[in-house]
C-alpha cells in the first residue's frame, strides 16, 4: 500500500448486517474514481469473503484483505483511519 494515499479500513465481522456487502460492491468504483486504498480484516459470511477475495485479485495491490489478524494489527489498522 502507498503511505501517501488515503486508506479506508474495515475490521470486524464480514456479514451483510454490518454492511460489508455494500462495501464489497462499492470498492471497484472507488478504486476507479479515487486513489483510495482499502485494508479489510475479518471473517464471516463465506459468500462475502469470496467476493472480497475477487476484489483483491482485481485491485492491483490497492486492496488488502485478511480473514484474521492479531489484535495488535487490528488496533494498528483502526488507528490509521
Amino acid at each position: 500500500l502507498d503511505s501517501a494515499a488515503p486508506l479506508i479500513v474495515n475490521v470486524g465481522r464480514i456479514v451483510p448486517q454490518k454492511g460489508t456487502d455494500l462495501v464489497a460492491r462499492a470498492i471497484p468504483a472507488l478504486l476507479r474514481a479515487t486513489d483510495a486504498q482499502f485494508a479489510l480484516a475479518g471473517d464471516g459470511d463465506e459468500k462475502l469473503l469470496s467476493e472480497l477475495e475477487e476484489v483483491v485479485k482485481k485491485s492491483h495491490g490497492r486492496v488488502v484483505f485478511v480473514r484474521s489478524a492479531p489484535e495488535d494489527v487490528a488496533v494498528d489498522l483502526r488507528a490509521r483511519r
